[in-house]
């Protein structure tokens, strides 16, 4: 089982295992087969200094983390992915909408990420492409059309 609190103005995650054997973790923790992935998922952003971002911050780069992990493993975890935050003030999950629009941040980002590739010059731009007509969608000219028989 796995609890979370506020105490002293200071979070903790509190693991009791069925054999009742309790661990205390400071950052973060999963019980189960999650647990390597919360690591991996924690190392892969950790270079977004996560602990001085602000809620709506964090659980984007907590919910992408995830998502990433989600993607990579062959077994274990899967989607949906809920979201619980633990303050001072309280625990709450997100709601769908919450979610979806956390979700639909995780998109911008990643697409601001590819747009942020073309400005570092390493490599050629791509052409600019001439749309390409689809020509199956336009009905065919009267004396274009084979004849009925």
């Amino acid at each position: 089982m796995l609890f979370a609190g506020y105490t002293g103005g200071r979070p903790w995650i509190l693991e009791v295992t069925p054999g009742g054997e309790d661990t205390i973790y400071q950052d973060f923790y999963a019980v189960g087969s999650g647990g390597v992935f919360a690591r991996q998922a924690m190392a892969s952003v950790a270079h977004y200094d996560l602990p001085n971002r602000n809620l709506a911050e964090a659980q984007v780069i907590v919910w992408r983390a995830l998502d990433g992990c989600i993607d990579a493993a062959a077994w274990g975890i899967g989607r949906p992915i809920w979201l619980y935050s633990v303050t001072a003030e309280g625990a709450t999950t997100l709601s769908e909408e919450e979610w979806l629009g956390v979700a639909d941040s995780v998109n911008a980002w990643k697409e601001a990420e590819r747009e942020s590739l073309i400005g570092l010059g390493l490599g050629v731009p791509l052409p600019e492409q001439a749309p390409v007509e689809d020509e199956g969608l336009e009905p065919p000219a009267e004396d274009e059309q084979a004849p009925a028989g």
